[in-house]
């Protein structure tokens, strides 16, 4: 079969058998697009936020609390944070917010309020 014709067919006179080629040519086209897509958002992500991570020396540094008062308040929700545990990262705009707020006693409750 000839592809010019092929594609300049209506829709109406294609037999089930190429109907079914088509639609599987457009669903793995689609597919295709939405995962470059999806890697694409991802890796401008990772790469946003790689400047503005800190690690717990760096937060330390910005906030002025020990490592201990650090620890103690992020796994009280009082504190926010990108992970929990060993290592601690933080979003350093995030910080610059929460230490703009006035540092509310429980950060959770915090965000809540906002919604």
């Amino acid at each position: 079969m000839n592809s010019d014709n092929y594609y300049s067919k209506p829709m109406w006179q294609f037999s089930i058998g190429e109907f079914e080629t088509r639609l599987k040519k457009m669903v793995s086209t689609l597919i295709e697009l939405a995962v470059k897509k999806a890697f694409e958002e991802r890796s401008s992500e990772v790469a946003d936020t790689s400047s503005d991570t800190l690690d717990l020396k760096k937060t330390s540094e910005l906030t002025g609390l020990s490592s201990s008062t650090i620890y103690s308040k992020v796994s009280r929700f009082e504190m926010p944070s990108l992970t929990r545990g060993r290592p601690l990262l933080f979003s350093k705009k995030e910080l610059m917010t929460w230490l703009a707020s006035g540092r509310p006693k429980n950060y959770l409750n915090h965000l809540t309020k906002k919604l």
